[in-house]
């Protein structure tokens, strides 16, 4: 989940005294009530968070960590501190979804179990000696801020730099849309894609500024970026192969090394070659660099497929007729050479060389059987 920050020094100030204060509310009164013996006591917690009714309930409930303790013993001294993780965690969740002026409230419930008795037993007492405290995340959201500006910057040196074709309708279409993290994310995504359709390839968003006005309701949007130099396609590697001809392939590789980088034509090589019946999966991935000629290189894995299981079973039918028909012709010739008969004697020599042939071919067909076995 991307995560907004809020870079604005007199609203970062203003949210943080809202957070100690509201901190020091729900845990203040509990903290002075707390027996000095309890201090020392193991705790279980049990956490839960109310339901604000808005679409950052299932984030909520998500992120909230603190529930794996429920079974773990804590000191009661350490209740404080994972609460205060906790807290700031769904706090981080509201501002993703827009709710700026959001805070999470805690409402404490801690009571110990039944007091001890004079004649307990040792195990009743280290039971005693535990103590249960029920924590409620209550969120109250308060209004969701809204998209009022976005500017896209040299990363390098923070100043502005010619936009692309389309970005200036990017831009206004995101204005005035809930600044949410699921929102800007999809602005990024589009400004990414536009900036490889343009041939920079090593385009990247290098950080983001979040600035919300309390008086507007709106935040201003800043996207440092780098856009990287435009990108020609370098010579095709073919990484996997074990029965196929790399130079097979070259065919289906529809542009030429100092090509300029389209995605549409990765995308289309993708797909040519996971269409052939020859692989099990193709992958097609950029090199991180130019290489020395400043080109990219593109390396391709496959993973050939197995022999089908068909010409297994194929091969293994027409092995057993041919191993069948070797064996009758073996004993053929030998009855022919050890018998008296003439016609026997007559059809010897051809009965020997069928017999040869018929060996010959049941030894091609154990070797491609074993083939195909060591490559399945």
């Amino acid at each position: 989940m991307l995560v907004l920050v809020c870079e604005g020094r007199a609203s970062k100030a203003t949210m943080r005294t809202f957070s100690v204060v509201g901190w020091l509310v729900a845990f203040g009164c509990a903290s002075l009530g707390l027996p000095g013996h309890l201090l020392a006591q193991e705790v279980t917690i049990r956490a839960t968070v109310a339901r604000s009714g808005s679409e950052a309930d299932a984030a909520l409930q998500n992120s909230l960590n603190l529930a794996v303790r429920a079974t773990a013993g804590l000191q009661a001294n350490q209740v404080v501190p994972w609460a205060d993780i906790e807290r700031e965690r769904l706090n981080a969740v509201l501002r993703a979804f827009g709710f700026y002026e959001g805070n999470v409230h805690i409402v404490v419930d801690r009571h110990s179990e039944s007091p001890r008795e004079a004649n307990a037993s040792a195990k009743d007492e280290r039971s005693a000696d535990n103590a249960r405290i029920q924590l409620s995340f209550v969120p109250t959201l308060g209004p969701r801020y809204r998209i009022r500006s976005v500017r896209v910057l040299e990363a390098r040196d923070g100043e502005a730099r010619h936009p692309i074709d389309g970005e200036a309708e990017m831009l206004d279409r995101i204005r005035d849309k809930p600044a949410s993290a699921e929102m800007l994310a999809q602005f990024e995504t589009e400004w990414l894609r536009r900036e490889q359709e343009a041939g920079r390839a090593f385009a990247t968003v290098a950080r983001r500024s979040i600035s919300p006005d309390a008086s507007s309701r709106g935040v201003d949007v800043t996207l440092f970026v780098q856009e990287g130099p435009q990108t020609r396609l370098g010579p095709v590697r073919f990484e996997g192969l074990q029965r196929i001809d790399r130079q097979s392939l070259a065919q289906y590789v529809q542009f030429q090394p100092g090509d300029p980088y389209r995605p549409e034509q990765i995308n289309r090589l993708r797909a040519t070659l996971g269409s052939l019946p020859f692989f099990q999966s193709v992958r097609v991935d950029l090199a991180n660099a130019l290489d020395v000629s400043g080109l990219l290189p593109v390396a391709v894995t496959v993973v050939e497929k197995p022999p089908a299981m068909q010409r297994l079973l194929l091969s293994g039918l027409v092995g057993t007729v041919v191993l069948g028909l070797t064996a009758m012709m073996v004993a053929a010739s030998l009855l022919a050479g050890a018998g008296a008969v003439p016609s026997w004697q007559r059809y010897g020599r051809q009965l020997s060389a069928a017999t040869w042939i018929f060996l010959l071919a049941s030894a091609l067909l154990a070797l491609q059987r074993l083939l195909y076995l060591g490559d399945a």
